[in-house]
């Protein structure tokens, strides 16, 4: 899923919180964190999932995480 989601990226946009819920489900949370600053920094509109989403519980606990739930209101 993930390399289909950065080929199209290469010809169209590809919204940078699906890539997260990508690399946290491989076990790449450093990298879904920083698709999901990227997803923040572009007001990306799944970005009011983040408080809900069960692709992101393994990443719930992380403290640049609940840093980035501050940011964006919840």
């Amino acid at each position: 899923m993930l390399a289909r989601l950065q080929d199209l990226s290469a010809t169209r946009y590809v919204c940078p919180y699906e890539i997260a819920t990508a690399r946290a489900a491989l076990g790449q949370h450093e990298e879904a964190l920083s698709w999901l600053r990227k997803a923040v920094n572009e007001h990306s509109v799944c970005i009011p999932d983040i408080k809900t989403d069960p692709r992101l519980d393994v990443l719930r606990d992380n403290p640049v995480f609940k840093s980035l739930l501050r940011e964006v209101g919840f």
